[in-house]
């Protein structure tokens, strides 16, 4: 068995992308992927940096009669950008900033994924370079903690003993031993 992570990468964008949708009737893609169009009317999340919030925490299973497994929790806070594109971007940025910050966006993105906060929106508009057209662009960086559990295998035991070794013992001199009774 090698290490396994929940959540991974994919199913925590599927959650913001998730939230996104249920507030906004728009086309939702992931950045940096080399398959996606850019786009100019939606949104694009894409990922900036992530660090550690916290210690690891650790747990374990034995299940006896087999190799068991060590689970090590670390609390993440990843930074995402998310850029609205489009007519309605400013309207997109508004209503994404503000729900971010709100009991809506923690229940659309579920357990293990939640929202921390989010900056103001600011207005990045550009001209396409497809057709010399201006394209509105409205960018909010955000932050939300999600919690990858790595999973690894891990040997127990359910018995210890004493064994008994023979030792070649060198008693100084001046030194009594005295027999435990």
């Amino acid at each position: 068995m090698t290490a396994t992570v929940k959540p991974t990468r994919s199913s925590v964008f599927e959650a913001i992308r998730a939230f996104i949708l249920s507030v906004l009737d728009t086309e939702v893609v992931q950045g940096r992927d080399n398959l996606v169009a850019p786009i100019k009317n939606g949104v694009v999340i894409t990922p900036l940096f992530q660090s550690r919030l916290s210690t690891n925490l650790h747990s374990y299973f034995d299940p006896v009669t087999e190799v068991g497994t060590e689970t090590t929790t670390a609390g993440v806070r990843l930074t995402i950008q998310i850029d609205c594109y489009g007519p309605a971007a400013a309207e997109y940025a508004t209503i994404l900033s503000t729900l971010w910050r709100d009991e809506i966006a923690c229940t659309a993105m579920g357990e293990g994924v939640q929202p921390l906060d989010a900056d103001e929106a600011s207005a990045l508009s550009f001209t396409s370079p497809d057709d010399a057209a201006f394209v509105p662009r409205w960018m909010i960086t955000a932050r939300l903690q999600y919690n990858p559990e790595v999973v690894t295998p891990m040997e127990f035991f359910d018995q210890a003993g004493p064994v008994k070794t023979v030792a070649d013992v060198v008693i100084p001199s001046g030194i009594e031993i005295v027999p435990i009774l």
